[in-house]
């Protein structure tokens, strides 16, 4: 037999322990592990030595923004970013233009990658409600029951409902929201049936609302006014009726972006009472990052929810470390630089979201040097955890004999400190969440199935390479 990949030399790390053995891929696949000496020969080899060797990030939150407004992102640049943060896999989320409600929707989108892509990916659906034509009034029209069943068909990897309206982006977010509990018994009804997760983003709009009411006359150019303008109470309140609402209709429920400790409990006490069911991410810039940093990158840091005290994030890390957050998802979110500068004068008039995808690994390496994690917990909480829960396991999310050779490979001990100009992303511009900051730990290099994708920061693959991955 002749492998077409030996991974030798490394440090292999799963879920449960790192230990030492080589890698042998063939066809795209991990077709054996074990002692260097026992693998058959290989027409690549690539020395490990001192590095560690991790299943692929999955990365369950991101927007590329393509087809509708790659003004902002497209496939080609945003999965150079995936690759280049050590990310094999990325799940996308269903806004865009159009968002993706129904098959046709589906297909463009998936046309749009699959002729970008350097990693795999995987898309959600859009399941809520209508708005009336422009200009016209009347009720909202609900989803239809066979578009829903013919995404769950087709492979979505789970379904996504807004409980916020967004109306200056109905461009985007037409048909995948659900404002109040009768549109929210009927969503959630539907992904139950096809047995798919459903991801909530969960805030409340009339708590939001009174929040704004009570900010009205505060000067706009304070962009710490975002946080109190969007408080945690907002995400609560949603969080325990779409628990309530999971409870009632059996779906699964998962809450992406948890901006603090506070949701992550309610989320818990929900699964210390059996709902099981319900799972809980969160992203980096929460861990990571404190509303303080909007006094120094003001609508940079403008994210939804957004970023939460030193209480709250520490209440999150307590959780973490307790289990209770399943997953790690970047919420890679670009908006452009022009977009962004609206907010010096006022905050509320910036868009939220950041690039986030070639930040996340060397943060999470950062926890693991300063004792905060282990690289396990990486692989647990990146790679394997988001694979079981998007079905999407064992092909993806593991180092074992069978799955996907998506693998990264890690210098731990590398410094750095990050620079925004040196990104991937398109959104590179606007990409300041962690700017000038240091971490400890890198990606090195990144392979999908088989194949080097990223080398020392260089992508080696064409446009294309990445494939649609069906749960």
């Amino acid at each position: 037999m002749l492998l077409d990949l030996r991974i030798d030399n490394g440090t292999l790390i799963t879920p449960t322990r790192a230990f030492r053995a080589a890698i042998g891929c063939a066809e795209g696949r991990i077709a054996v592990i074990g002692d260097e000496r026992d693998l058959p020969p290989a027409r690549q080899t690539i020395d490990a030595s001192g590095l560690l060797v991790m299943p692929g990030l999955i990365d369950p939150h991101v927007h590329m923004r393509d087809p509708g407004h790659t003004e902002r992102e497209d496939w080609w640049h945003g999965t150079c970013a995936a690759a280049a943060g050590g990310v094999t896999c990325v799940l996308e989320h269903p806004n865009s233009v159009p968002p993706v409600t129904n098959l046709e929707t589906l297909a463009e989108k998936k046309r749009a990658a699959a002729a970008q892509a350097v990693v795999d990916f995987g898309l959600y659906g859009g399941i809520g409600y209508y708005d009336p034509p422009h200009g016209a009034t009347g009720a909202r029209r609900p989803p239809r029951a066979e578009d829903v069943e013919a995404l769950a068909r087709a492979g979505v990897a789970a379904f996504k409902t807004f409980l916020w309206p967004y109306p200056d982006r109905r461009d985007e977010f037409d048909g995948i929201t659900t404002l109040g509990l009768e549109e929210m018994r009927a969503v959630f009804s539907l992904a139950a049936r096809t047995g798919k997760v459903l991801n909530v983003h969960a805030e409340h709009k009339p708590t939001v609302d009174a929040a704004m009411s009570r900010l009205k006359d505060r000067p706009r150019q304070n962009a710490l006014l975002h946080e109190p303008s969007r408080p945690i109470e907002a995400e609560q309140v949603a969080v325990r009726e779409a628990i309530a609402m999971a409870v009632e209709t059996g779906a699964r429920l998962n809450f992406p972006h948890c901006s603090g400790g506070s949701v992550v409990g309610l989320i818990a006490a929900a699964r210390r009472q059996g709902q099981t069911q319900i799972t809980a991410e969160t992203c980096p810039h929460y861990l990571f990052l404190t509303d303080e940093r909007l006094r120094t990158i003001g609508p940079y840091g403008k994210i939804n929810p957004p970023l939460r005290g030193q209480a709250e994030q520490d209440e999150l890390w307590s959780h973490l470390h307790a289990g209770m957050v399943e997953t790690i998802g970047s919420d890679h979110a670009p908006h452009s630089k022009a977009a962004k500068e609206q907010g010096w004068d006022d905050i509320f008039a910036a868009p939220a979201g950041s690039p986030g995808l070639e930040t996340t690994l060397p943060l999470m390496l950062t926890a693991v040097h300063d004792g905060r994690l282990t690289a396990q917990d990486v692989a647990r909480l990146c790679s394997e955890n988001v694979a079981k829960l998007y079905g999407l396991y064992p092909r993806k999310g593991a180092l074992m004999v069978g799955a996907d050779a998506d693998i990264v490979l890690i210098a731990p001990a590398r410094r750095g400190q990050f620079n925004h100009t040196l990104m991937r992303t398109k959104g590179k511009d606007s990409a300041l969440l962690f700017d000038g900051l240091d971490y400890v730990g890198a990606p090195v290099a990144t392979l999908v199935r088989g194949r080097v994708v990223m080398q020392e920061g260089q992508i080696v693959a064409e446009a294309g390479w990445g494939v649609f991955v069906t749960a």
